[in-house]
């Protein structure tokens, strides 16, 4: 009989899924006799395009994260209003996610990153493991500790974290030494194959042509890119739904290749910093040009991380809303290039998953 593993996933952003689906993927390749459940908010399409296996998709929204107006900005009081309904029944909430863990019988529970599940998994007594570069406890502390109400569901999300076996923390991570079971782990992330020469292909470009993928990490980025220069040379690559009528512009989704493919095939990756885009960039060999959220408290690790070990530039919110991108993309040309970084966090995370999947 197959045993199962339960896994929780935040759809706040690409950033968890990215975390996860390399791990999962490994796991399955390793122990395909091994049976994963997703709980996740986001789409089954989406989620496919990502962990190649197959897997039971519970669609539950119990890990929100953060609710944002956009993505630079945090909407402070809905998200604690929703905390606070949250915790309101907090006993209650716990018995729910519970009964329908149960249901699965899984040998393990794995989270990334909702403290829900580890009281669910507790109360159960199955155990736990985490893996995140951030939890919601540091992150709502941050923005909500003095409002109303707020130190009770700090209580309720520091117990509930410090129920797991061990909180896997990929680098770059934030410190949450809060939390008991912190083990720091290496980064974590898909690799791709640099497609560059085909996408210049498809569209007749010039091979010396720069392909510069604007993302924000799955979270809305409201831009005018009508505002935007034409750059000689360079060809940008958005979401179709933001995509203007312009030669200059590309919608990334009629490339018809896996989204990782697409990083790897740019040259430069325009973005917010995020684990994701942090961690795959530098996996990939990729220039990035990040425009910060200083409010943010991952950013300032995000960011140092990848001065050190990717190649990086800011560019402020005003350059990024007004498409000034010659200058930087003009200095990426003059700074050294830094070795691609190795994923080691991917088997070292392996390891202590199969764990727990000894016979």
């Amino acid at each position: 009989m197959n045993k199962t593993l339960y896994c929780t996933i935040s759809s706040h952003g690409f950033g968890h899924v990215a975390q996860s689906a390399p791990v999962l993927n490994r796991l399955h390749e390793l122990r395909a006799d091994i049976d994963i459940v997703i709980q996740c908010d986001a789409r089954r399409e989406w989620l496919q395009q990502r962990l190649h296996f197959p897997f039971e998709h519970v669609r539950r929204d119990t890990e929100f994260g953060m609710l944002m107006h956009d993505a630079m900005t945090i909407d402070v009081e809905a998200s604690h209003a929703r905390y606070t309904n949250l915790h309101r029944r907090w006993a209650d909430r716990i018995a729910e996610a519970a009964q329908l863990i149960r249901q699965y019988q899984p040998t393990l529970v794995y989270s990334n990153v909702g403290y829900l599940a580890n009281a669910a998994a507790a109360q159960l007594e199955i155990p736990v493991v985490n893996l995140c570069s951030l939890s919601w406890y540091h992150i709502y502390r941050s923005y909500c500790q003095d409002l109303p109400g707020a130190q009770q569901v700090l209580d309720d999300m520091l117990q509930a974290y410090n129920h797991a076996d061990v909180f896997l923390a990929p680098a770059p991570s934030m410190p949450m030494t809060e939390i008991e079971a912190v083990q720091a782990i290496g980064p974590i992330a898909k690799t791709g194959q640099n497609r560059g020469a085909e996408i210049r292909a498809q569209f007749d470009l010039p091979a010396q042509t720069k392909l510069v993928l604007v993302s924000h990490g799955g979270v809305n980025m409201p831009l005018d890119f009508n505002r935007w220069p034409q750059t000689p040379g360079v060809r940008y690559l958005v979401g179709a739904h933001e995509c203007p009528d312009r030669s200059d512009f590309i919608a990334y989704e009629s490339l018809a290749m896996p989204y990782i493919d697409i990083v790897c095939s740019c040259d430069v990756l325009v973005s917010k910093p995020g684990y994701g885009t942090n961690a795959e960039t530098a996996c990939n060999g990729v220039s990035l040009l990040y425009t910060r959220r200083p409010d943010w408290p991952e950013d300032q690790h995000l960011v140092q991380w990848s001065r050190q070990y990717a190649h990086s530039i800011e560019l402020s919110l005003q350059d990024l809303q007004r498409g000034n991108l010659h200058k930087p993309l003009q200095q990426f040309a003059d700074m050294p290039r830094p070795a691609v970084v190795e994923p080691s966090g991917i088997e070292q995370a392996i390891e202590i998953l199969l764990h727990y999947f000894q016979e």
